[in-house]
């Protein structure tokens, strides 16, 4: 999942040295929905015997700069 905004030149004027910036946020494997859990069993596990490290969940946060 991936939001972003690009501010406009109005916002930009006022900054002499700046010609665009953007941010983005986005993420991965945030959420799990599996009918796993009702056997008693982790999804996020990379295996049945559960001796592995789960799957991590991935934040990230962009800046876009022009000048």
């Amino acid at each position: 999942m991936s939001i972003g905004y690009d501010f406009k030149h109005k916002l930009l004027k006022n900054v002499n040295w700046l010609s665009k910036c953007s941010v983005s946020l986005s993420g991965y494997n945030l959420l799990t929905f599996s009918p796993a859990k009702k056997w008693g069993l982790d999804p996020e596990s990379g295996s049945a015997n559960g001796y592995t490290y789960p799957v991590s969940r991935v934040y990230t946060i962009s800046l876009n700069v022009g000048f």
